[in-house]
Formats: structure tokens, C-alpha cells, sequence
């Protein structure tokens, strides 16, 4: 019952503190805001594909570069066996880490465009159910007597939650164990029991 009258109060609170009219400006902003990220979003995606492709196509010119000395080796000139990769590895580390850094910059957007969507969502439900309550005052007994609104108001602030780490993990995950290859930190061993 007071978890119900906390989360009615705090209705009443929101809705008496509703801002007032935006500015023209802020329109433009939003209207404008909009198609830049989506546009910013598929940017980001194709340069994430050109920037492996590109660390492939080093890698495998390494490679063959690397191939060709060893041939010209066993024909009887002097060894070079390590030189090209030494020569080629700041590069290949500094696309990796441009990479990186991209990858971190796209899961810092998506969390926050992700919190801005739950706050956005939780302001048009709790302003809905206000509304609601304000023009049908049958509804707030009902409210109050009854058990059916409380698993509601449960699920509806755990679930944000829920999706939110599981959008941190799926993207995150991968993130961390590709910073932990660059870095050269292995955990493989580290939770096993020594004997």
C-alpha cells in the first residue's frame, strides 16, 4: 500500500512539474538530431567493416611479404626473417586500437541512447497512468485495493534494468576480451584450482 501511494505521489510530483512549451529551437535540434545519429549509426558500422578489411588485407600482404623473403632466403640471400612483421607491426597495433576506440565510442551511444529511451518510456507511463487515475477517480480505489498493480510497478522497474546490463554484457563482453588481446592479459588460468 505505500509502495502504491509512494509511486502516486511521485505521479502527482511529475506531473505538476511538467516543463513548459520548447522552444522552436529545440524542435529543430530534436528533428535534426534524429536522422544525424541514424546517419552516424550506419557511418559507424560501415567504417568498422572497411577498418577489418583493411587489417586483413595488411595482414595478408605481411604475410606474402614475408613468404617472398623466405623464398629469396633459401635461394642464398642473407636472412630476413622477422623484419616486415616488426615494420608493419605499429601499424597493424594502431588500427587495432582505432578500432577499439571506435567500438567503445558506439557502446557508450547505445547505453545512453538506451537510457534516454527508458527515462523517455517512464515518463510517458507514469504520465499515462497519472492521467488515468486524475480522469477516472474509480480507478485510484481500484488502484489501492487491489494486488494486481503492484507486480506491474515491480516488473515495470526491473525489466529496463534487466535489458540495459544485457545490452552491456552482449556488446561489452566481446569488447573487453578484444582489449585483453591487445593488452596481452590472458584469464584463462586464472580461475582454475592449482594443485
Amino acid at each position: 500500500m505505500a509502495l502504491l501511494q509512494s509511486f502516486l505521489f511521485f505521479l502527482q510530483t511529475v506531473a505538476e512539474n511538467l516543463p513548459k512549451e520548447p522552444k522552436w529551437y529545440e524542435y529543430a535540434a530534436g528533428v535534426i538530431a534524429v536522422p544525424g545519429t541514424l546517419l552516424a549509426a550506419a557511418y559507424s558500422y560501415v567504417l568498422i567493416r572497411k577498418t577489418r578489411i583493411e587489417a586483413r588485407k595488411l595482414d595478408v600482404e605481411t604475410r606474402k611479404l614475408e613468404l617472398e623473403l623466405k623464398e629469396k632466403e633459401q635461394a642464398g640471400l642473407p636472412e630476413v626473417t622477422g623484419e616486415v612483421r616488426e615494420m608493419f607491426q605499429p601499424l597493424i597495433r594502431g588500427q587495432q586500437v582505432q578500432f577499439i576506440v571506435l567500438r567503445f565510442i558506439l557502446l557508450y551511444l547505445i547505453l545512453h541512447v538506451w537510457g534516454l529511451l527508458s527515462t523517455l518510456m517512464r515518463y510517458l507511463v507514469t504520465g499515462t497512468a497519472f492521467g488515468l487515475v486524475k480522469t477516472f477517480p474509480s480507478l485510484d480505489t481500484a488502484v489501492n485495493d487491489t494486488w494486481l498493480f503492484y507486480p506491474a510497478v515491480i516488473i515495470w522497474t526491473i525489466v529496463p534494468n534487466l535489458l540495459y546490463w544485457g545490452v552491456f554484457i552482449l556488446f561489452g563482453w566481446p569488447l573487453f576480451k578484444d582489449v585483453n588481446k591487445i593488452l596481452g592479459i590472458s584469464f584463462k588460468g586464472l580461475f582454475r584450482r592449482s594443485s
